[in-house]
């Protein structure tokens, strides 16, 4: 099964995004790069990060985060 008829059936969840831990610092953030990538290769992802809230939606690629 290749990896785009896995992203169809599954959604991925990052929990936590920032840089450093306990900040709302998103500048150089991997995961951020992580979920581009995914997001391009048609997967859904869920977002969340307490400290960061929903703001760190508008830096993922339109449609492809909650």
């Amino acid at each position: 099964m290749n990896l785009r008829k896995i992203f169809t059936l599954y959604t991925i969840g990052f929990l936590g995004v920032t840089f450093k831990p306990g900040t709302d610092d998103l500048r150089e953030a991997s995961s951020l790069v992580l979920a581009a990538r995914l997001a391009a290769e048609g997967a859904t992802l869920v977002v969340h990060d307490p400290v960061v809230g929903d703001h760190v939606l508008d830096l993922l690629p339109a449609g492809t985060g909650k």
